[in-house]
């Protein structure tokens, strides 16, 4: 019921198909047919600019770790799907291709969210409550809030 309140107030929006600027710089991808009917992954393209030379993939569950984007041998680089999905693996491959190319293959800026070496990769720490928080980037000026 919470749910529909919300729809009522305009404060929920169901979500179909691709969305730009959802806010600015922040487009919504769908990805149907992949690790579930209805997966999606963001780009957040820190410039504000469509095209943009600084995007960075949040995507979701569509890749779970670093071999998923690169493989397990550097000397043979390749896409590995998930795995565990109700939809088709060959989507989930052309979808990483298709992550890959909108940050101009630097593979370092799709962000496998549940990847557990993202804290060897990136700036970060935990919190006293055993939380992690990890700094992918940081604007122009700014200074890191996690060392």
């Amino acid at each position: 019921m919470r749910a529909v309140d919300l729809a009522r107030q305009g404060r929920l929006v169901c979500v179909d198909g691709d969305r730009e600027n959802v806010l600015p710089g922040i487009d919504l991808h769908a990805a149907p047919d992949t690790h579930t009917w209805g997966s999606m992954y963001v780009t957040v393209r820190n410039d504000g600019k469509a095209p943009s030379s600084d995007t960075w993939v949040l995507a979701g569950d569509l890749l779970y770790a670093f071999e998923n984007i690169r493989g397990y041998d550097a000397a043979d680089p390749q896409y590995l799907p998930v795995g565990l999905a109700v939809g088709s693996q060959t989507n989930l491959v052309l979808t990483t291709d298709q992550m890959v190319k909108s940050v101009g293959g630097d593979i370092r800026r799709v962000i496998p969210i549940h990847e557990e070496g993202l804290k060897d990769a990136f700036p970060s720490r935990t919190t006293a409550a055993g939380l992690r928080i990890t700094e992918l980037c940081l604007a122009d000026g700014e200074t890191s809030r996690v060392r």
